[in-house]
Order: structure tokens, then C-alpha cells, then sequence
């Protein structure tokens, strides 16, 4: 039954539609995927048992629509089921007779985008994908499925650019990329996905980027490339661990581009001065988003069952970039707001207060400012991103595997987030903007760590997750509901496994965004937080994920295959 189960959920991404409940009874209760789906999808071909499996659904799904052959969805659970016997040709034709029937089904047009896209065919790929996002503009997964699509064109397409980077490409003007006039955040992330499976591009893209350099050594996000690039080079001529005391001159060389870097985002001439007489200081809870989605009104309410009112920034208005995070929160901190009250600001669409949060104020005064005053706290991750050969320029004898800075949850004072905020600020206009770039579209994590690595007095990761827990490469096995000291007469809290604390909030970043959405509804089944039981009644998974379940085919290129199944992540 499960395995039914897994097949009629593979594309779509609903539960319990009626022909399901009805004609298949195989469901049962409505429950999410769990993580072993990941072992089915990624098998490129079906054995034995699992094609009488598929074609015996292809068949319900067949009847269902001899019956009522005016109802789209059953031509869609037909061309899921078709996909996954890799049928090609008669899914497509199933999912077009779908939307024959009902073409503004947004998840329909995802789904033939997702089929196209299996098949290498990009181009008809974005535009059934496009379709989708622009039927929905809710839903957070659309969107993520074409700019995946993208993704991986724009590999191709930056391929043939740096094979012959003297030959005009329409799509990549490399030369303009390296100087800032036409830097794009959508380029630096296509060149680190060919960097990471195509070594054999390694030595062209690193001549190009010590040229560029050499011409604009201040623009940062040069550094920052040619770093990570001689990080993953180094890391594929060894891919064994080297001993600490072996050479390593590429990770000798990237040290010192970086080293030279992180000195231009020192700026003495900011006002340090630490605030911390107030003992007492109010709570502004802080988020930026432009679209009010399920995940935000759900984060909301977790603020609400606190006591606390969500501020969130740049609500219904264009989103322009990770960018316009820093400058909506500077404008927001303006002088009206005292200095020395309190600043929680975390990420819109994956991230849920929990009941300890209430004390977070309190213990950042008791236990963190006495011995760190002025220090601002971010969340810790596992994975060093958008910068891998940053790990270089962290502590090395850290006791966490969460050693890494994450900026979807910052902690502090408003004076010490408004210094903070300026020398950001500076040295984004100092060593990005100037050169050209977009004043908005970057990744601010980057800019952040630099200022952490650059001041490290003004800035502390929460590396035993007391306060922030992020989620990536981690399991809801890794969490448990417990007691909690100071809540004696409370129900049971989320306790991290891992930490064996109670964190005061849960951050789905990277991969984690599974687990996040996993635990918030393990929290309201068994916790009532922030919702009652009943508030999951009837509901279809508003969060699901359709591209990321695509399977892996052995016809997929081999450089796609390997991350073609986080690709939505």
C-alpha cells in the first residue's frame, strides 16, 4: 500500500484527492512522505515488483477516467504514473489532455515542466514551469522549480562560455561579470554549479579570475570566487584529506586572497560604542518578506502566542534581492527605536518561534553580555555557504559541527545591529556596488560573515544551538519532546538531540526545509504549537515539494545527476 502510495504522490505533490481516496483506498491516513520516499525516487529504473506496482496504478488511473473522463486530475495520476514507468511520450500526452481539461492548474504545468525537464529538454521545461509560478504566485515551490530549470540551462549555457571565453555568448557576458557591470547573482551561482561538477574547467576559470582580480583586486566578490575555486580544486586533486602538515598551496593561496579581502571590511571609524544599561529592553521580533504565504502567517502566529507582534518588512512590494533585507531592517532601526532595546530578526518562510523564546531576551543579558558586550549572535550552520573556502578563515578547533555562520536568525542590541549594519553597508558600497554591481542582488550571508570574520569582537555564532537550531543535514530523529527546567507546569517542549537544549526557535535552511515543516507539524499534532491539532484537519500539504521528487534517470548527464535531486533546495 505504501509503495502505491509513494507512486500516486511522486509528482503532484497533493494527498487524498477523491479519486485516490475512492477508487485506490490505499492511502489511508493522510500523511506526509516520509524521508525513505528519497530511496525510491532516486532509482533511475523500476524493478521488477515495482513496474507491476506502477502498471497496475496506470490501470486504476485508466478506469478512473472511463468512468469520468471529464475529470483532469485522473489524466494527471495517469501521466505521474506513465513518468515513472518512463513512458515519456504517452505522459506527456496524459498531462496535456490534464490541462486540455482544466489549464490553469498550476501543478499540472509543473509537472510537465518536470517532465520535460528529466529529459534535458530546458527550453520547454521554463516554459511550462513559468506557466505554473505565474498561475500561482503563492506557492514558493513553483517558483523554485523554475529557477531549477534555469539552473541547469544556464549550466550548459556557461559551459560553451568558458570553453571559449573568446567567443560572444548571448546569455553570459563574462567579461562584464568580472568586472561588476553586469555581475549577476544568478551568473556567480551558475559558475559555482559547473565548478563543482566540471574540474576539468577548473584551470580555464581560475586564469580568467586571476586576470579579472589583478585588474579590480577591491571588488570582493572576486576574491571570493577564485577563493572557493582553489578550495574545490584542491579538494579534487585530493580527495582524500591531506595531513594538516602536507603543502597545500592552493589552500595557501585562497587564504591569503581572502585574508587581504576580509582587511577592506574593517571600518574603525564606525561608532562601536556597546549598549547595555537597560535590563529590561522590549522585543522587536523582525522579518522581511513581499508575499504573505502560509509559511509566514504560520510564523506569525508562533510570534502571537508569545505576545509578540511580527514586524515584517517590505510586505506587497517588488522584491528586489537578498539586499533588500539589510537596507528594509536599517530603515526600520531608525533613531525613533531606542538603543538599547532588543532586535530578533530571522528569515520569513522557514522559521517557527518556540515556547522558550519568551526568555530570549533575558538570557542573551544573563548569560551572553556580561562576558560579550556589544556582541551580536547569529545562528550556526553545518554548511559554509554561499563560501566553501570562507571554512578556511573559521576557528578550526571549534566543538560544533554548527561552526558556520547562518544569517536567517540575528540576536542583539539596536545600537550594536545599527553598527553592524553600516559597515555592511560600506563595505558592500565600497567593494561591490562601485564596481557596478546591483546594489540588491547578492547574498547577503557572504557580506555578513565578512563583517563576523573581520570584527570577531562584535560577532558570535550560537554553535550549540541554545537559541537558534538551524536545520540543514539534520532528521526529525534529532529532536524529541521533553521537559523543560524552567517550564515545570507547561506541556512537553522541543528538545534538540543533538545539543540536548531547547532552542527557542527551528530555521529549515538548506536542506532542512523538510525537517522544518516535519517538525512544525509534529509540534501542532502533539504540542498544540502554534496551532491546535485541528488546524491540520482536511489540509493538503501546502508546503510540498514537486521537483524535488523527480527521479534520477541514468540518461540524465551524469554532472546533472548528481544534484539533480537537491535541486530545488
Amino acid at each position: 500500500k505504501k509503495s502505491i502510495l509513494y507512486l500516486v504522490l511522486l509528482f503532484l505533490g497533493v494527498r487524498g484527492e477523491e479519486y485516490v481516496r475512492q477508487g485506490l483506498n490505499l492511502l489511508g491516513a493522510q500523511e506526509r512522505l516520509s524521508h525513505k520516499q528519497e530511496e525510491i525516487l532516486n532509482k533511475g529504473k523500476l524493478n521488477e515488483n515495482e513496474k507491476k506496482i506502477a502498471k497496475k496504478a496506470l490501470n486504476l488511473f485508466e478506469k478512473a477516467i472511463e468512468k469520468a473522463p471529464d475529470r483532469a486530475q485522473s489524466y494527471a495520476y495517469k501521466g505521474n504514473a506513465l513518468f515513472r514507468l518512463q513512458q515519456f511520450d504517452e505522459a506527456e500526452e496524459a498531462y496535456r489532455y490534464a490541462l486540455i481539461l482544466d489549464k490553469t492548474n498550476a501543478r499540472y504545468w509543473s509537472n510537465l515542466g518536470s517532465l520535460y525537464a528529466y529529459q534535458g529538454d530546458y527550453g520547454q521545461a521554463l516554459e511550462a514551469f513559468g506557466t505554473a509560478k505565474n498561475l500561482d504566485t503563492t506557492d514558493g515551490t513553483l517558483a523554485k522549480n523554475y529557477d531549477s530549470a534555469e539552473m541547469f540551462w544556464r549550466f550548459e549555457e556557461l559551459v560553451k562560455a568558458l570553453k571559449n571565453p573568446n567567443q560572444k555568448n548571448l546569455l553570459f557576458d563574462l567579461e562584464g561579470f568580472f568586472t561588476g557591470k553586469n555581475y549577476s547573482e544568478k551568473v556567480e551561482v551558475s559558475l559555482k554549479f559547473v565548478m563543482e561538477q566540471r574540474p576539468d574547467l577548473h584551470d580555464i576559470a581560475l586564469d580568467l579570475l586571476r586576470t579579472a582580480r589583478n585588474t579590480n583586486p577591491k571588488f570582493a566578490i572576486l576574491s571570493h570566487l577564485l577563493a572557493n575555486i582553489l578550495y574545490l580544486k584542491h579538494i579534487a586533486l585530493h580527495p582524500n584529506r591531506i595531513k594538516r602538515t602536507d603543502p597545500a598551496p592552493l589552500l595557501e593561496e585562497a587564504r591569503s586572497i581572502l585574508n587581504q579581502s576580509l582587511q577592506d571590511a574593517v571600518f574603525p571609524n564606525v561608532d562601536d560604542t556597546c549598549m547595555t544599561e537597560n535590563k529590561n529592553p522590549k522585543l522587536h521580533v523582525i522579518c522581511v518578506s513581499s508575499n504573505d504565504r502560509p509559511e509566514l502567517q504560520r510564523l506569525r502566529r508562533s510570534a502571537e502566542r508569545l505576545g509578540w507582534q511580527l514586524q515584517i518588512l517590505g510586505l506587497n512590494q517588488p522584491w528586489r534581492g537578498l539586499g533588500s533585507k539589510i537596507e528594509l531592517l536599517q530603515h526600520y532601526l531608525s533613531d525613533s527605536i531606542p538603543r538599547s532595546d532588543m532586535v530578533l530578526f530571522v528569515d520569513a518562510y522557514d522559521v517557527l518561534l518556540l515556547e522558550p523564546a519568551i526568555n530570549i531576551s533575558q538570557n542573551f543579558i544573563q548569560f551572553i553580555e556580561p562576558t560579550r558586550p556589544g556582541v551580536i549572535v547569529f545562528g550556526a550552520e553545518m554548511n559554509c555557504a554561499p563560501d566553501p573556502a570562507l571554512r578556511l578563515m573559521y576557528p578550526e578547533t571549534a566543538p560544533s559541527a554548527f561552526r558556520f555562520l547562518n544569517s536567517g536568525t540575528i540576536l542583539g542590541r539596536v545600537h550594536d545591529i545599527r553598527y553592524m549594519l553600516t559597515a555592511v553597508r560600506r563595505d558592500i558600497e565600497f567593494h561591490h556596488v562601485r564596481f557596478g554591481a546591483d546594489p540588491f542582488r547578492f547574498d547577503d550571508q557572504r557580506w555578513y560573515a565578512r563583517f563576523m570574520l573581520a570584527n570577531p569582537h562584535r560577532a558570535m555564532l550560537d554553535i550549540t544551538s541554545r537559541l537558534f537550531h538551524t536545520l540543514h543535514d539534520t532528521s526529525p530523529q534529532h529532536f524529541d519532546l521533553s521537559q523543560h527546567p524552567d517550564f515545570e507546569n507547561q506541556h512537553l517542549l522541543l528538545r534538540s538531540k543533538l545539543f540536548n537544549t531547547f532552542p527557542c526557535l527551528i530555521h529549515g535552511n538548506g536542506n532542512g526545509i523538510d525537517t522544518f515543516h516535519d517538525l512544525s507539524e509534529y509540534l501542532a499534532r502533539n504540542a498544540s504549537w502554534p496551532d491546535p491539532p485541528s488546524s491540520l484537519e482536511g489540509k493538503t500539504d501546502t508546503f510540498a515539494s514537486t521537483y524535488s521528487t523527480l527521479p534520477i534517470s541514468d540518461n540524465t548527464p551524469e554532472q546533472h545527476r548528481r544534484v539533480w535531486k537537491n535541486a530545488a533546495s
